[in-house]
């Protein structure tokens, strides 16, 4: 029997590997065919699709975007742990949502990471350590030998799941989703997942710096985001950290006016805070404001 929810075997504890991981290579055949379709379709663009490919599959990392307060209380200490929302809602660190958000994201989680959803961390897959401005104004970017074996990704944000699912409506009526295969990828197969879905938004007058746009799209609304979602199981502690990224003025000012005269101190709050850290804590996070 498989437990595909299941990190662990119920009956004797052998480790199965990472449920979200596993869940991803089921669809390993399909990718290859979406990603094989997507050169096809768009062969005339074959030098800066395989330019892209490069990118993403040497220089792709996860970036999560948290606002300042949060930032800061996750810098106080390496033990530190950053939470997903269901584990801020259970343990009391934050309200619900209102309850047709709440509703939306349990729904979702639970879909698509059935049984094991308060595991999974989501981030975006970014090409310069920028992540979604709609979460906030300072990212994070992880170390990849600390979070790549238990990494997936999705085509889209999880709340689109309708997009690669098809209709099922079961003899009593009930109505569900059965999601597509080859939508999901784990840590090497991503950049398939980007040509799959991003070939033909490539153009043959790309560079490489124009690469991190097509990848991740953010205007600071969430509902025209477009980005590729990561899901990391398990913990992230400021250990996994690789660099925390401040916004700049200009930033500031597009995104969140209301701060702009705060940025100043914020930023110099939240360096001090990473330059303690890898003084006292003995880590090594970058930083950095702006690209």
């Amino acid at each position: 029997m498989e437990y595909l929810s299941q990190r662990n075997c119920p009956g004797c504890e052998q480790d199965l590997g990472y449920p979200n991981v596993r869940r991803a290579e089921r669809g390993a055949a399909e990718l290859q065919r979406r990603y094989d379709d997507a050169k096809q379709a768009h062969s005339g663009q074959a030098g800066v699709i395989g330019d892209f490919e490069q990118a993403v599959a040497q220089d792709s990392q996860i970036v999560i975007a948290v606002n300042r307060e949060y930032l800061e209380w996750l810098l106080k200490s390496k033990d530190s742990l950053y939470t997903n929302y269901h584990r801020q809602v259970q343990g009391e660190a934050r309200l619900p949502a209102q309850d047709r958000d709440h509703i939306r994201r349990s729904e979702t989680d639970e879909r698509m990471f059935p049984g094991y959803k308060d595991e999974i961390v989501m981030g975006a897959l970014s090409l310069d350590n920028t992540g979604l401005w709609s979460y906030g104004l300072f990212h994070l970017t992880l170390s990849e030998n600390m979070i790549h074996q238990r990494t997936t990704f999705t085509h889209a944000n999880t709340f689109q799941y309708q997009s690669w699912s098809k209709d099922v409506i079961g003899g009593d009526g009930y109505r569900t989703w059965e999601e597509l295969l080859g939508y999901r990828s784990d840590w090497g197969g991503r950049a398939m997942l980007a040509v799959a879905k991003l070939a033909g938004h490539l153009t043959p007058a790309m560079q490489r710096d124009d690469f991190a746009a097509v990848l991740l799209r953010t205007d600071g609304n969430r509902a025209t985001d477009d980005f590729i979602e990561a899901h990391v199981y398990g913990k992230v502690t400021p250990s996994a950290v690789s660099c925390v990224r401040a916004p700049t003025d200009a930033e500031t000012a597009r995104f969140d006016p209301a701060s702009f005269a705060d940025v100043p101190m914020h930023r110099n709050g939240v360096e001090s805070k990473v330059n303690a850290l890898n003084k006292k804590g003995g880590l090594c996070i970058a930083y950095a404001c702006g690209n």
